[in-house]
């Protein structure tokens, strides 16, 4: 049994017994002065707290509101999975965001009632309380994948947002389509850099998750320098000084670049969130890289997935970790895209010819 919980953020505090809160202190810093509050037994629970702030300092009129983790790809499965949420659980549902970025993705969720941006309240409610499927309306809920320790264990990483949101296992996410006024401004960007965008190849070199150190610059010039000399455009979307003989495209807003890579020749990347979107956007045009071993950004940050990957192999006899890993990360299991994913050798640079003639026999 818990005795003993304890959640914090900033200087906001709350204890409780068995999830029933005994103890709330804040302390604020305001014109100078320290100030303490204390309440014993509070009638609401800290994730109510935290909705009627939203409710009173945002303007909220949802019933249920819910932060996601602020990855790309999280963000779009998260999204994904509402309108079935929303027809088991009748409400108006509001997203709070840390950032702009994501606002024009939601807006192709019309299910999606309300959107917040803002990055104090986002990282006071992502910092109050662990993901939970036990989600209730007026409370703040928030969705971050991995759950708990008790892993659950789907098939592929969508079908984990589902499970947080309460639904079954064989839920099946929708391709959506993309708005035609962010194929317009792609095809704008196109011009004003005066590109060919059936004979432009996107790179993008970097991830998040995945350690995209494993590929070095020089690998992936090695690409860019076959494919240019082939009559092929390369653009990288990355403004990385290490590219800057390069054609360097990085628009701001998420959707243009969603527009760009879904009018390209071909996308090839290390495996990242951007991904994930596009292949909710059913982009199949896209070459993809694991890192050997599925090694991850060495940040502290990112500790609880090496101990989520290590349990979600640790007792599957007969199944190589490699393949269950890619199978679970991969493109074509969360969207069925039949798409290029590579995981890559020991010695990556044998791929180069393999990725450039196919890319040339495919015309």
């Amino acid at each position: 049994m818990e005795i003993l919980k304890k959640v914090k953020f900033g200087n906001d505090k709350e204890f409780s017994i068995c999830d029933l809160p005994i103890f709330h202190s804040y302390t604020n810093f305001t014109d100078g002065i320290f100030t303490k509050d204390y309440c014993i037994f509070p009638n609401k629970c800290l994730k109510e707290k935290l909705y009627d702030t939203l409710v009173n300092n945002l303007g909220s009129t949802c019933d249920y509101i819910f932060v996601p983790s602020p990855g790309l790809g999280d963000v779009y499965f998260f999204a994904s999975y509402i309108s079935q949420f929303k027809k088991n659980n009748p409400g108006t549902i509001g997203v709070l965001l840390r950032e702009n970025r994501c606002v024009n993705l939601l807006k192709h969720f019309p299910d999606i009632d309300e959107v917040y941006v803002s990055h104090d309240y986002f990282i006071r409610c992502f910092n109050s309380d662990s993901s939970t499927p036990k989600i209730k309306k007026h409370a703040v809920t928030k969705i971050q994948f991995p759950y708990n320790s008790d892993i659950y264990a789907p098939k592929c990483f969508g079908m984990h947002y589902a499970y947080l949101l309460g639904l079954k296992k064989n839920t099946v996410i929708q391709v959506k389509e993309l708005d035609n006024k962010y194929i317009d401004l792609a095809k704008n960007e196109y011009s004003k850099n005066f590109l060919d965008y059936s004979k432009t190849i996107i790179i993008a070199p970097y991830s998040r998750y995945f350690n995209s150190q494993i590929c070095p610059v020089e690998f992936w010039k090695q690409i860019a320098d076959r494919l240019i000399s082939n009559g092929y455009n390369v653009v990288f979307n990355t403004m990385d000084k290490n590219y800057s003989d390069y054609k360097c495209i990085f628009p701001q807003e998420i959707m243009v670049l969603i527009g760009m890579i879904k009018l390209c020749k071909t996308f090839i990347s290390m495996r990242a969130g951007i991904n994930d979107v596009l292949g909710g956007f059913g982009v199949k045009h896209q070459i993809i890289f694991y890192p050997t071993n599925f090694s991850l950004t060495q940040e502290a940050c990112f500790d609880k997935f090496r101990l989520l990957q290590d349990k979600l192999t640790k007792n599957k006899f007969g199944i190589e970790k490699e393949k269950f890993l890619l199978d679970f990360y991969s493109i074509k299991s969360n969207f069925n895209i039949n798409c290029k994913e590579i995981v890559l050798p020991e010695n990556k640079y044998e791929l180069i010819n393999e990725i450039v003639n196919n890319i040339i026999k495919e015309g």
